[in-house]
């Protein structure tokens, strides 16, 4: 009896062993240190590599805001989504916010106006400075990078993404907005949509919203789809999803997995 189930124990550790492969794992992050000189202080990125990275080949870089929350649970479903041949294998940066006095200062980064009551917002022209002419130049300098760049943003960071998505839309290849704040500043995201996207010119960019089904309407995210659906503009792919059943942080599990589906189902790769 002690024998057959030593004999069942290592038979079904061999199955889950054999298994194992199927399963992402995580990668290890590298730590880089970046001084600003736009912004005058030294932020931290979060670097996860290919799970089969070679020097030799080149890969499109996800830029993910919040990098601190965001990267573990990303880099856990690029690597599954690899796996699973839904996309090429791909560097994920993560750009940890800064804290000052123990206070997050993603408000100061991410939301576009100053507001009375906030005192740490406005400094977005500054944030985004700092990725186009500090990160982006320092990751494509010292990884082999495609050129393609993706930006993902959560919440505050969403909100982020699309205001990129609409005033620099040549500085990514696509945006990942999920759960995105886009009522903030009285919906002044949606009217300057209305009135600049007509004017944009894009290039096979691509925007992908998702949200919540019981609070789209109040995030703004509906009134962006249909801004959006009704300008039609040409060079964008767009799609906007709302989950139900899900909640503000769960979301995000859920968000990213479907927008890299996404992205890359209408591209060609060599799958894993």
């Amino acid at each position: 009896m002690i024998l057959k189930k030593i004999l069942l124990s290592t038979l079904f550790l061999g199955f889950i062993f054999s298994c194992s492969n199927s399963f992402a794992q995580e990668t290890e992050a590298i730590i880089e240190s970046v001084y600003s000189e736009v912004l005058d202080e030294t932020r931290v990125l979060r670097v996860h590599l290919p799970m089969e990275y070679s020097p030799d080949s080149t890969y499109d870089v996800l830029y993910a805001t919040d990098g601190e929350w965001n990267t573990p649970y990303i880099d856990y479903i690029r690597n599954f989504a690899v796996i699973e041949g839904f996309m090429p294998e791909i560097i994920l940066v993560g750009i940890e916010n800064i804290y000052i006095d123990s206070v997050n200062q993603r408000r100061r980064d991410f939301l576009l106006n100053k507001y009375p009551v906030e005192t740490q917002t406005g400094n977005t022209d500054a944030f985004t400075s700092f990725l186009s002419d500090e990160v982006i130049p320092f990751i494509e300098n010292k990884y082999p990078t495609s050129g393609k760049r993706i930006l993902y943003g959560h919440s505050l960071g969403g909100l982020y993404a699309g205001h990129i998505f609409l005033e620099q839309p040549d500085l990514f290849d696509g945006y990942m907005a999920l759960d995105p704040a886009f009522w903030w500043g009285g919906r002044e995201l949606m009217e300057r949509t209305s009135k600049v996207l007509p004017q944009k010119t894009y290039s096979d960019v691509f925007f992908w919203v998702a949200g919540l089904t019981q609070s789209a309407d109040g995030m703004g995210i509906i009134e962006m789809d249909s801004i959006i659906t009704s300008i039609n503009p040409n060079g964008v792919r767009w799609k906007s999803v709302n989950y139900p059943d899900e909640t503000h942080i769960s979301i995000r599990l859920k968000g990213i997995y479907d927008g890299l589906k996404f992205l890359y189902s209408d591209v060609s790769f060599e799958r894993r």
